[in-house]
């Protein structure tokens, strides 16, 4: 993430907004201690030297985040996977999805689909099939 403005403390609270903004699902990210160094008064008056992180050990208190919409996502797809949990909800059954397998011979090429089109055609037979393809019956 890349943040400019006129003057470095606009610049800093753009890039504090885009951090805040920002989400990563799954793997620990260092936005916690970018948004603390980027919260410095120290950092924000430019006056930091190569000693700045050493100086302060209070950057790698990390506050946690509410993560509200990854709760969301996992009530909804519990909700989703598993029914209502309510007695108040309807009484309907978790869906069951049997998909089927394909049938395919060990070694016989892929069925041919749109990269094929675009390495052999060009570009220009690729947008063609791909309005072709997307386009409703």
């Amino acid at each position: 993430v890349i943040a400019s403005a006129r003057n470095h403390p606009n610049a800093c609270a753009k890039m504090i907004r885009a951090l805040k903004e920002f989400r990563i699902r799954g793997v620990k990210t260092n936005i916690p201690f970018l948004l603390n160094v980027l919260q410095q008064p120290a950092f924000l008056n430019a006056s930091v030297d190569t000693y700045f992180i050493d100086e302060n050990p209070d950057l790698f208190q990390f506050q946690p985040s509410q993560n509200r919409a990854q709760k969301l996502l996992n009530f909804l797809g519990e909700v989703q996977v598993n029914g209502p949990t309510t007695p108040l909800a309807t009484d309907l059954k978790p869906a069951y999805v049997n998909p089927p397998i394909p049938s395919t011979r060990h070694g016989s090429p892929p069925p041919v689909g749109l990269r094929q089109v675009l390495i052999k055609d060009g570009p220009e037979a690729f947008a063609r099939a791909n309005l072709l393809f997307i386009a409703p019956a």
